[in-house]
């Protein structure tokens, strides 16, 4: 069977290739230019160098290679040309410098040629032509550690003067056994895969010159070189994990963080996605978690925690961390990420909390780990863009709404528009979360998106209560009717998320927009249901909002019977706004003692101070309206401390003040009622102002009859205009009641 499977190998990797398009894109990074070919599976080449450069040439006959991407990322400084002749398999490149090439295979068929100048120092020998090579197997891991302990030791090397005495020579018989019952279980399995053997040592640089971690398992060996019989050299066993870890990095390596800082690569969670896709890169991390003897690869479990990170599957990749068996700081942080992807709470001594100045990606995480942002804390912004931007688009949708609205709330709106964007762009039409950070930022425009609320209020999400709430309490700010159907919607949610903060602001919505389409009675019995303990901080917040559409829409015989008893809300525990508008109205109706109730003797707010005035004159306490006016300035307090006055008997204060307001009525009444002629003759009316001339200058006594008699007459004349003077008067303006006080 061993046999067979490796035959089946053999064939397929050395299957004639059919004609199809091979890209061949570029990149270009710090100190090198690089080459990828995209090819439809791993196939053995061999590099040919010359004098300006170098031909790879493949073992297959029919590829052909697309070259119209491959200058669009860089330059002609290293590679001055790149030449593929048709149906020939041969890729050939000019160079444009003293360049070496590193080629190393990434994922099943992707094919790096790394082309990067020659270090400093004595330069070795040109590469000579190596034949095509035969499959090997890959480059060690775990599992073959533990196969090479069963193989027993490697070969021994040549012994030198300080050399220790050489070990036994090695049981081959025992190693081939060994070897062949590994490799059934590992293609049994699928652990081992057949690739090229390894490329020729003097191209590929030693690991410290490498721009990432080269995998270098397909550079074909030199003819004259035959394996060594002691040791199996020509083999190498990697699981699917170990290329997943050790695979070339494609951009350049971040700078090292602080040293209080998680390493960045900790949390580079944008690249731990496979290119296969999710269900590929899980078979395959599954099939390398658990090594020959059924034992976790504390390895494996962390590659597919990561995967797991990357998706957005937090509470699965909590769970595979837990398989490993292990707690040192990596598993914790990725334990930590795992939490966050699923919008969770970290621990107060989170690594993450800890870490807002150590640049991207770390601001992101921190920032999510914080929970709620102060809006004293200071952080790198750039530096939050950018890593909202490398995320990939699942974790955008699910984390990016809930932190736009954490920094809505705080005032980073400049940044929170620029995140919402981001996630505009990859979000899918009628996402609850997105659908609130819209709100919240239109809010701050101070354009409120109604339909936004609306549309996502519709929806059967957990957003959906929220958005209601936010729905009806908008409506009611702008004095909106709210529906029927919406204030019973809103009373069901609030019945299923009773005792949770979302439930009480449901039920305060729920009867505030019963009372507001004019259901009073039904939000009355509503109050008494939901709201058990008047105390409570949400009861009265709905006795209140109650109370306040009742003042403001309903007729006064239910406007009396609610407010003249405490059914909803005491008088000590309203709002000042609500108790001067209920004071209003009772005054409006001629019910000062009932305002009086309402209106607390020791309140402060200036508004409420004139309302108790008011009410006081209403009940003829004069003297009690000047005490609650007393610092209080303005037309409204000087005409409130006339009308004192008057109540009191001072008519001449009271025109002088009447007079102040520019009340020309009232100072003429106070100066009629004065009695006094100068008074009168200050008045607006022309009548009273004759009046208190006749009283300042009565006539004088005639010095003949027809004088007497002529003035007489014109006395009786002007005795009758002002009698029906003061008829008008007196009928205009009453005698006050004059309180003793």
């Amino acid at each position: 069977m061993i046999r067979t499977a490796l035959f089946v190998l053999s064939l397929l990797f050395t299957a004639p290739v059919m004609a199809q398009g091979v890209p061949v894109r570029s990149g270009a990074h710090d100190g090198f230019d690089r080459l990828t070919i995209d090819l439809p599976r791993r196939i053995a080449y061999r590099i040919e160098p010359d004098a300006d450069g170098a031909t790879i040439v493949f073992d297959a006959q029919g590829l052909r290679f697309d070259l119209g991407a491959v200058f669009a990322r860089i330059d002609r400084r290293r590679l001055r040309d790149v030449v593929a002749p048709p149906g020939q398999g041969r890729l050939r490149l000019e160079l444009a410098c003293d360049c070496e090439l590193r080629p190393f295979w990434h994922g099943r068929a992707l094919l790096v040629i790394d082309i990067a100048e020659r270090p400093s120092g004595p330069r070795r020998a040109s590469p000579v032509s190596r034949p095509a090579l035969r499959p090997v197997l890959p480059v060690p891991s775990p599992a073959a550690d533990a196969l090479a302990a069963r193989l027993g030791p490697p070969p021994v090397p040549e012994m030198t003067a300080e050399s220790p005495p050489p070990a036994p020579p090695p049981d081959l018989e025992a190693m081939r056994a060994a070897l062949l019952n590994q490799l059934g279980r590992a293609v049994s399995q699928g652990l081992v895969s057949a690739a090229p053997e390894a490329h020729q040592r003097d191209l590929v640089p030693p690991a410290a010159e490498a721009p990432g971690p080269v995998v270098d398992d397909t550079a074909p060996l030199p003819p004259e070189r035959p394996a060594a019989p002691a040791a199996p050299v020509s083999l190498r066993a990697r699981t699917s994990m170990d290329r997943d870890v050790t695979g070339p990095r494609v951009h350049a390596a971040p700078p090292s963080p602080a040293p209080d800082c998680p390493a960045t690569e900790l949390l580079d969670v944008p690249s731990w996605g496979g290119p296969e896709g999710l269900p590929a890169d899980m078979g395959r991390l599954y099939r390398a978690l658990f090594g020959e003897f059924d034992v976790v690869d504390p390895k494996a479990a962390q590659a597919l925690a990561r995967l797991y990170i990357h998706h957005g599957f937090g509470a699965e990749a909590r769970q595979v961390l837990g398989l490993a068996g292990r707690a040192d700081s990596e598993v914790r942080l990725l334990g930590e990420l795992a939490l966050l992807v699923d919008q969770e709470l970290l621990p107060g001594d989170s690594v993450l909390r800890r870490s807002i100045d150590c640049g991207e990606p770390a601001v992101f995480w921190a920032l999510l780990a914080l929970g709620s942002v102060d809006e004293a804390l200071v952080f790198d912004h750039a530096a939050l863009r950018r890593s909202f931007a490398a995320l990939p688009a699942g974790l955008r949708n699910r984390l990016g709404p809930g932190l736009v609205r954490r920094l809505v709330a705080v005032g980073h709106f400049d940044t929170a528009r620029h995140l919402q964007r981001m996630i505009d762009r990859v979000a899918e039409p009628g996402e609850p979360e997105i659908g609130l950070a819209r709100a919240d930022l239109a809010e701050h425009a101070a354009q409120p998106d109604a339909q936004a609320l609306a549309e996502v209020s519709r929806t059967n999400s957990a957003q959906a209560a929220e958005a209601l709430a936010r729905e009806i309490e908008g409506a009611l700010a702008r004095g909106v009717p709210v529906t029927m159907d919406k204030a019973q919607l809103a009373g069901a949610y609030a019945l299923e998320l009773r005792d949770t903060p979302i439930g009480g602001r449901l039920a305060v919505a729920h009867v505030s927009a019963l009372a507001a389409s004019g259901a009073f009675d039904e939000a009355a019995t509503e109050f008494d249901r939901l709201a058990p303990d008047p105390a409570h901080p949400v009861a009265r917040a709905m006795g209140a909002n109650v109370l306040r559409e009742i003042t403001r829409s309903a007729d006064d015989l239910t406007f009396l019977r609610y407010v003249l008893g405490d059914r909803f809300l005491p008088p000590g525990a309203m709002p000042e706004s609500l108790a001067a508008a209920i004071a209003r109205r009772l005054l409006d109706t001629g019910f000062a003692e009932a305002a009086d109730r309402i209106l607390q003797p020791g309140a402060t707010d200036p508004a409420l101070r004139l309302l108790r005035a008011e009410s006081a004159l209403m009940q003829q306490r004069p003297g009690e309206a000047e005490l609650a006016l007393l610092g209080l300035d303005g037309p409204e307090a000087d005409l409130l401390r006339a009308r004192a006055r008057s109540l009191r008997g001072d008519h001449a204060t009271a025109q002088g003040l009447f007079a102040a307001t520019d009340l020309p009525p009232e100072a003429d009444r106070a100066a009629l009622h004065s009695r006094d002629p100068e008074a009168l003759s200050r008045a607006s009316d022309p009548l009273l102002r004759r009046l208190g001339d006749l009283l300042r200058d009565p006539p004088g006594p005639a010095d003949d009859a027809g004088a007497a008699i002529d003035r007489t007459e014109a006395l009786l004349a002007e005795t009758e205009i002002a009698r029906a003077t003061l008829a008008r008067l007196l009928d205009e303006f009453p005698p006050p009641s004059v309180d003793a006080q």
